[in-house]
């Protein structure tokens, strides 16, 4: 079975660098940079797992969650 990943982190190269590390496990990885953009994703697509970034500006990884 394939795992389908949603990463959010407002430093992309970070989340680049995750998201390549996970898809040589063989699992799919969508990037969001910020909480709305994660939240947009989330509606649209469904998601085995949410990794997130505790400190974001803006929407911080804890208002995420709870949206």
């Amino acid at each position: 079975m394939i795992r389908h990943y949603l990463l959010v982190d407002d430093n992309e190269a970070f989340a680049e660098n995750l998201a390549e590390i996970l898809r040589d496990t063989g699992a799919e990885v969508d990037i969001a940079l910020d909480g709305p953009n994660a939240i947009a994703r989330v509606k649209a697509q469904r998601y085995d797992a949410l990794v997130t970034d505790m400190r974001m500006p803006g929407m911080n990884g804890a208002e995420l969650l709870r949206e």
